[in-house]
C-alpha cells in the first residue's frame, strides 16, 4: 500500500522497444486492478525511500488506474503530494483511446489530470493535436497554441513528413464527452500559408458531437487550383443525420 493506493505489481524479466511512431514503449501489460483504489503496476525496477516518502520506478514503467494507462521509461511518485512525474518516451492513454505524447508529464496518481510540454495527440476519431502546453482536467484537454491536421503524417515509405494542411489556434479545448474540438482565434493552413480565419470554430468528432462545421476538405487540383470544401454535419435525430 502506497500512499493510501494499493499497487498491484509484476516484474518484467524483459523489455522490447517498438519502432512504430507514437508507440515509443513496448512493456508487457500492467495486471487489471481489481478496485477503483488499486493501481496496476509494472517496471523493471523500483526503489522506495522511506524517509522522502518517494517511490521511483525504471525502465519500461507502466501505470494502470480507472481505464487510464501510463508508459514511460521513469517515473518519480510522492506519496505525500499524490504527483506523479513520469519522464522519457511518455504516453498516457485515456479510456476512450486518445494518446498523449511528451517527454514529460506532471500527473496526479488517479492519472485523470495532469500538464506536459510540448504535447502531440492522437484522437482515437482520428486526426492529431501538438500544442506548446497541454492539460487535462476531468477528461478535457485544453492545448494551447495548438495546431490540429487530420493529414497523414508520414509518406507511403513511412518517413515523416509536413501535413498537408492544418488548423493553428491560441487555444484548442477537446471534450471527449461531447466529442467535440473548441478553437479559439483560429486559421487554416495550406502548405505553410495561412488562408481563412476562423474566430470561433468548433467541430464535432464522433456521432454525439452535435451538429457543426466538420474538418474542412482540401486539396490541389491541376485544372482548378486550390479547392476548399466546408462540410457541414447536420443531426435531425439519434438515427438520422
Amino acid at each position: 500500500m502506497l500512499g493510501g493506493v494499493a499497487l498491484v505489481a509484476c516484474q518484467p524479466a524483459l523489455a522490447q522497444q517498438l519502432n512504430e511512431p507514437q508507440t515509443p514503449i513496448s512493456a508487457p501489460d500492467a495486471p487489471m486492478p481489481a478496485s477503483e483504489d488499486q493501481i496496476g503496476f509494472a517496471a523493471d525496477t523500483l526503489e522506495y525511500n522511506s524517509e522522502t516518502e518517494m517511490v521511483t520506478a525504471s525502465g519500461n514503467v507502466q501505470l494502470l488506474r480507472e481505464g487510464n494507462r501510463l508508459r514511460a521509461d521513469k517515473v518519480v511518485w510522492d506519496r505525500n503530494s499524490g504527483k506523479v512525474e513520469a519522464q522519457g518516451n511518455v504516453s498516457v492513454t485515456d479510456p476512450d483511446g486518445n494518446v498523449a505524447y511528451g517527454d514529460r508529464f506532471d500527473v496526479t496518481d488517479s492519472l485523470k489530470d495532469g500538464a506536459v510540454d510540448n504535447m502531440l495527440l492522437v484522437l482515437q476519431s482520428g486526426g492529431r493535436l501538438a500544442a506548446v502546453k497541454g492539460t487535462r482536467t476531468n477528461g478535457v484537454y485544453t492545448l494551447e497554441r495548438a495546431a490540429y491536421t487530420g493529414c497523414s503524417v508520414e509518406d507511403s515509405d513511412g518517413c515523416p513528413k509536413e501535413p498537408t494542411w492544418q488548423i493553428n489556434a491560441v487555444r484548442v479545448v477537446y471534450d471527449p464527452t461531447r466529442e467535440r474540438v473548441t478553437y479559439r482565434n483560429a486559421n487554416i493552413e495550406l502548405f505553410g500559408l495561412p488562408l481563412i480565419p476562423l474566430p470561433g470554430f468548433s467541430h464535432p468528432v464522433g456521432d454525439n458531437g452535435g451538429s457543426g462545421l466538420l474538418v474542412p476538405n482540401l486539396r490541389y487540383d491541376r485544372n482548378n487550383g486550390f479547392e476548399v470544401a466546408l462540410p457541414y454535419y447536420f443531426k435531425l435525430a439519434p438515427n438520422r443525420d
